[in-house]
């Protein structure tokens, strides 16, 4: 009785230890992930914006990120300081994608009434 006390105290106790570890593992495992990649400042959409918007109306609407520079397409905006005085051709919507455990927003623009990823 007092050998399966002991082995089922034991057991817990690696149990135990065993989800701390693997815990630990995990709440590391996003830096290491991006740890390589060259992170870049990326304009992304955070609410609606509708075609005909002008550049200064749209920087409530607009954050920066920092993606990997693998995952950003030459022509995103990095920077809305070269647009002054332009206005959106298209409306920009919120698009959420998974991209490594997180929910990352995206542009998305709205053609002809039905919407289109790029």
């Amino acid at each position: 009785m007092k050998s399966r006390l002991l082995a089922g105290s034991a057991a817990a106790l690696l149990a135990v230890v065993g989800v701390i570890l693997v815990f630990s593992y995990a709440q590391g495992a996003d830096q290491r992930a991006v740890q390589n990649l060259a992170p870049v400042d990326v304009l992304v959409v955070k609410a609606a914006i509708p075609a005909g918007t002008s550049v200064d109306a749209m920087k409530d609407s607009l954050v920066t990120e920092q993606l990997p520079q693998s995952a950003v397409p030459q022509s995103a905006l990095h920077t809305l300081a070269d647009s002054t005085g332009k206005v959106a051709a298209v409306g920009l919507v919120l698009v959420r994608r998974w991209w490594p455990n997180v929910w990352w927003p995206r542009m998305h623009s709205k053609l002809r009434g039905t919407s289109r990823c790029r």
